[in-house]
């Protein structure tokens, strides 16, 4: 009957029949079986979705890693895909409650702490001026006010990506001021720390330097 008509070439045919067979894995087995099995066939979300980011696709990308939250499929992978895209627009409000419930195990867990790191250097309302002018101002400033200049500075290279520059503009910082040391500036060499990973090369050499400076 179906088939008369054109029924083969209805998508509504094809997605009733493959909603029909997932079904089937998943009552004959189990919820995790029927995961692998749609993976196997779509391959991972965030690959799939990464598409639509570049693409120039980033509210498509929102709206369907908003519904696999809704679905509770795959959610590490759809928090960090959705971080990701409202990071590269600015939106850093549901950022920290997003990346929170992230496993902190595994690859998906070293970019929720990449993204926690930058959506934190992005919203530190102390740092204003772009890289060319931070520099400016250290070079203009002595004493306490290049600490701060330098303190901004650092912040301004984390938010670029550059974290082994930016926690070497840190330390100096802390080295002329302990008391933006024991405040701001541990706190942004900590966040550098976690975008960077604990056993990086950098992470140990620094962080063995801030616990020295604070002693």
């Amino acid at each position: 009957g179906e088939d008369a008509p054109g029924g083969r070439a209805r998508a509504a045919a094809s997605e009733d029949a493959f909603e029909a067979l997932l079904g089937a894995v998943y009552l004959d087995s189990d919820l995790a079986t029927a995961r692998r099995v749609l993976l196997g066939i779509y391959g991972p979300l965030a690959d799939r979705l990464a598409t639509l980011e570049d693409a120039g696709n980033p509210a498509g990308a929102e709206a369907l890693y908003r519904q696999a939250l809704e679905g509770e499929l795959l959610l590490d992978d759809a928090r960090v895909g959705l971080a990701r895209v409202l990071l590269e627009r600015g939106e850093h409000d549901e950022l920290p409650t997003l990346l929170e419930l992230v496993s902190g195990s595994g690859e998906l867990g070293e970019q929720a702490l990449v993204l926690k790191a930058r959506s934190w250097f992005a919203t530190q309302s102390g740092v204003t001026a772009d890289l060319a002018a931070c520099e400016a101002r250290v070079l203009a400033s002595q004493g306490k006010a290049k600490a701060q200049a330098l303190y901004e500075l650092g912040c301004r290279q984390a938010m670029a990506g550059d974290y082994t520059q930016a926690l070497d503009s840190l330390a100096t910082a802390g080295e002329d001021d302990f008391a933006l040391l024991n405040g701001p500036v541990k706190s942004a060499m900590i966040q550098c720390f976690h975008a960077l990973g604990d056993t990086h090369p950098v992470t140990l050499d620094y962080r063995s330097r801030l616990m020295t400076m604070l002693c």
